[in-house]
């Protein structure tokens, strides 16, 4: 994915800086760049080290609800979380470790309330607009008004897809699954877990 889109400040709004705008250089994506710009909000890799930690490895822990505490506090109904909030959407228990996941963590910001697809350069300068009022004055604002995103997944990455299915799994839900593989991820590889159930 590649996004870089700038413009100069202007003068009243900060002495200091000379653009405001969204750079997203050469990271590999699970989605296309258009999504980013949704309507109310933007999509955004929750990183600062885009190619390192974008698709970053889960840490497994004994403890994950001790190692989640670590990264945020709840107060007087506030919230704060410390570092990258994606800190948190990669712990699980050391249970899990086998699976040695890696995932890609998005967070949603505000963006403006139009249509990308009906005019891409009205939703920039929009968008523009925004980033430059809340950097450099009113305050980033990370709640869009969507409740929910339903982002399609790059026809790529599923068909790169493996499936591995738990040894007890029964004949009808191995069936589900071939069949929703067939009709989504007809290249998909299907395979049943190695692990030993006692």
């Amino acid at each position: 994915m590649n996004i870089d889109i700038s413009r100069p400040v202007s003068p009243a709004a900060s002495l200091t800086h000379k653009t405001v705008g969204l750079r997203i250089d050469n990271v590999e994506a699970p989605y296309r760049s258009e999504e980013v710009f949704g309507e109310g909000y933007l999509l955004l890799p929750d990183t600062a080290d885009l190619r390192r930690e974008f698709g970053d490895r889960v840490t497994y822990v004994n403890d994950p609800i001790r190692e989640a505490g670590k990264f945020f506090e709840i107060a007087d109904a506030t919230t704060t979380t410390y570092g990258r909030g994606s800190n948190l959407a990669r712990i699980k228990g050391n249970a899990w470790a086998d699976q040695e996941e890696y995932r890609y963590v998005l967070f949603a910001k505000n963006g403006p309330q139009l249509r990308y697809s009906a005019s891409s350069s009205g939703y920039i300068d929009a968008m523009l607009d925004m980033l430059e009022a809340e950097y450099f004055g009113d305050g980033v604002r990370l709640s869009p008004k969507p409740t929910f995103i339903d982002l399609p997944l790059d026809e790529m990455a599923l068909g790169s897809l493996i499936v591995t299915m738990g040894a007890k799994i029964s004949d009808e839900n191995r069936e589900l699954v071939l069949n929703a593989l067939r009709q989504f991820a007809p290249t998909a590889i299907s395979e049943l877990s190695t692990l030993t159930v006692r």
